[in-house]
């Protein structure tokens, strides 16, 4: 097999080669534009298909024009380097594609002019980024999703992604494989790395670009094959937090397991005895209103066996009253056994949101 080759200053190059220097301005201030292709292995045909190159490619050219960078090449030559360097690597896998516009001039300071910009791409072997043969547990993020007012969203900027990582990081210590990140209006906009939907009945609903959301090509391409091949409604809107929700994503289309809306503060893997597990447990909505409170019962294999929706009238944020409390231990006590364990976070969810 060939050594990992890339594609940077203007040649390819072996990419234990490939380097850049540590006074490169991308490098210390993230002024840079990328994509992510995947490019997916099948066995049976010998053969590696690329996910909509060309349009990657447009985008990527988009994104450069956003933030002030000039493509040294035009889209036709850029997808056919992409091209060669796939020949070249000749992986029988699955790969991810990362191409580059960035600001290369070695030099400090602030700014997007007057510098030089330069183009780069290698590639590394890709599994599934996310299991899409069971659901994930998601976490909504305290991190926002950045707001179009102070980086550009629909460009794929390289400093943006300091947001997103935050919040998977965030997500994952919590005890979630992922998050899903609000917008500043405190609407759903994406996940970390996805884009998100929700199914209701026969319509599909997917946030608006007015959400701040990446105009996702994935995203796109479920849309269009929902709409045409299984002949489902298509809505684009605002979605509430509290609605079902599914990842979108390459090779990591999966609908979600559990969703602990960020009103819970416990961590989601904690579990204790049914009889302690709501003391002290605190709701805490950003805005006033009417909400489900969500209790789950868990067997000893940790599998939910039971669950119990509660209303509750929020004016801010509130410890739950103690009869609101009895209410929701003696509503599962029928489904009590003695391996059963119930989780100490307390999901809530806004009554309005679909």
């Amino acid at each position: 097999m060939p050594k990992p080759t890339a594609f940077l200053n203007g040649e390819f190059t072996e990419l234990e080669n490939a380097k850049i220097s540590i006074v490169t301005h991308a490098f210390n201030y993230g002024t840079g534009v990328f994509e992510g292709i995947r490019g997916n292995w099948n066995e049976k045909k010998n053969q590696l298909y690329i996910y909509k190159l060309e349009e990657h490619v447009s985008r990527i050219i988009k994104s450069a024009t956003i933030m002030r960078l000039e493509p040294k090449y035009t889209k036709e030559k850029m997808v056919d380097i992409i091209i060669d360097l796939v020949k070249k690597n000749d992986y029988k896998e699955d790969i991810y594609i990362r191409p580059i516009i960035y600001k290369s001039s070695e030099v400090v300071g602030l700014r997007m002019h007057d510098l030089d910009d330069e183009f780069l791409v290698y590639i590394v072997p890709f599994g599934d980024y996310l299991d899409p043969s069971k659901g994930i547990n998601c976490g909504t993020s305290s991190f926002r999703r950045i707001d179009d007012s102070m980086i550009p969203v629909r460009a794929k900027v390289t400093g943006l992604y300091v947001n997103n990582s935050m919040a998977k990081t965030e997500a994952h210590l919590n005890g979630y494989d992922e998050a899903i990140m609000l917008n500043m209006d405190g609407h759903v906009s994406e996940g970390t790395g996805e884009n998100i939907a929700i199914i209701k009945g026969q319509t599909i609903i997917s946030p608006t670009v007015s959400d701040n959301i990446l105009e996702g090509l994935t995203l796109e391409t479920a849309l269009d094959i929902a709409e045409k091949s299984l002949h489902l409604n298509i809505e684009r809107r605002t979605i509430d937090t509290g609605s079902p929700l599914t990842i979108l994503a390459p090779k990591s289309e999966t609908p979600h397991e559990t969703i602990e809306w960020y009103y819970a503060v416990r961590p989601p893997k904690s579990k204790t005895a049914l009889n302690t597990s709501f003391e002290s447990a605190r709701f805490t909505p950003d805005y006033p209103g009417d909400y489900d409170i969500v209790a789950e019962l868990y067997d000893g294999n940790n599998e939910l066996i039971h669950f119990n929706t509660f209303q509750y009238h929020a004016i801010g944020p509130t410890y739950l009253e103690d009869d609101t409390m009895d209410e929701i231990v003696k509503s599962i006590e029928e489904e009590k056994n003695d391996t059963a364990l119930v989780d100490t976070s307390i999901a809530s969810v806004q009554l309005d949101s679909v």
